[in-house]
């Protein structure tokens, strides 16, 4: 895992699930506590080169590579050593600089990395995203139609589109195409009549769904009067270059949605039990509001679980590990929070 925050630097975690032995020991002092936990957390390292606070953090689709980019305006690349830096004793890693990418002259406040991970795209409240090549080490792409801050990118893992969203109430899915290795972008399908307060969306990992935050469901429809509930909208891949509305919206929450990150795993449907989407497998995924985080599977439209009063402040990202074991969302208040799930629990 790695985290990021305002004071400008990265740090690179080790999270692993202990045996189910290990979390039922009694507890008897501050290491016994420690070792109760039901995760064991390692520091590994600490990267420094922002001059500003960093806003996200993302590895590449292959884990070779770690993306960051904040309020400096620059993009790292970073790449991890194979061997360890004697200088620094409290760290278990080095972390070394591929290349700095500079563009944008405002925030960047989201990153996504192409399936192959040699491309990304960035988010940036100069109303810009923009697409990057690592081998080029450019700036290949700029999109220029929203007309306020870009908050949320993604990637589409079938490699066919890309998503931005932003806080004029909009999104727009890119399509594009590849020739003599060059990415060759159309015209954007956009989809309005978003919330303002908009922040990251995501693709499914089979590429099936899109679903961004900030949406609103009027949830009384005989009423007259704006009786409005905070959602997330979903969009099947098949409607994306058809600008259709969305086929669905997931939640209705007192505070608007943030963020969206789906597990990368799929799981198998359970037997004897209706499905939300006709779909072959399960898929997870968890939808971040200013103070909750709610888990869904594509089987139901019902949350399987919310988690809430953990932070003093807003929350502000999500991310699974590979197996969906190990939830992790950070907050503004500068702590993170861990919520592990048992062996077979989410199937």
């Amino acid at each position: 895992y790695a985290t990021a925050g305002a004071d400008c630097s990265i740090r690179i975690w080790s999270i692993q699930k202990r045996p189910h032995n290990a979390v039922d020991v009694k507890i008897k002092d501050s290491k016994q506590l420690v070792d109760s936990l039901p995760v064991h957390i390692d520091f590994l390292s600490e990267l420094k080169r922002h001059s500003a606070p960093v806003n996200v953090v993302r590895f590449s689709p292959q884990g070779d590579y770690l993306a960051s980019a904040g309020d400096d305006t620059c993009i790292i690349i970073w790449k991890l050593l194979p061997e360890m830096n004697d200088h620094c004793e409290y760290e278990k890693e080095t972390w070394s600089v591929v290349h700095m990418f500079y563009g944008h002259n405002k925030e960047i406040y989201d990153l996504a990395w192409s399936p192959c991970g040699r491309y990304f795209i960035t988010a940036s409240i100069d109303n810009t995203a923009r697409v990057w090549s690592l081998s080029e080490k450019a700036c290949i792409h700029v999109i220029t139609d929203h007309t306020h801050y870009v908050q949320g990118v993604s990637w589409d893992p079938s490699g066919q589109f890309v998503a931005t969203q932003s806080s004029d109430r909009s999104m727009n899915v890119y399509p594009y195409t590849k020739k003599n290795n060059k990415i060759i972008f159309s015209s954007p399908k956009k989809f309005t009549k978003l919330e303002k307060s908009q922040e990251r969306l995501s693709f499914s990992p089979d590429g099936g769904l899109l679903i961004t935050p900030a949406g609103l469901n009027k949830t009384d429809m005989s009423s007259e009067e704006e009786d409005l509930q905070n959602c997330a909208y979903v969009y099947a891949r098949n409607m994306l270059q058809s600008g259709k509305q969305p086929i669905g919206l997931i939640g209705n929450y007192p505070k608007p949605s943030i963020a969206i990150r789906w597990c990368t795993t799929l799981f198998k449907k359970r037997s004897n039990f209706p499905s939300a989407f006709a779909l072959p497998y399960r898929m997870l995924y968890a939808s971040a509001t200013q103070d909750s985080v709610y888990i869904y599977d594509t089987q139901q439209t019902r949350p399987i679980c919310a988690i809430s009063g953990m932070h003093f402040a807003p929350i502000t990202d999500l991310a699974w590990s590979h197996d969906g074991s190990i939830l992790m969302f950070s907050s503004a208040d500068g702590y993170c929070s861990t919520i592990v799930f048992s062996d077979q629990e989410l199937g």
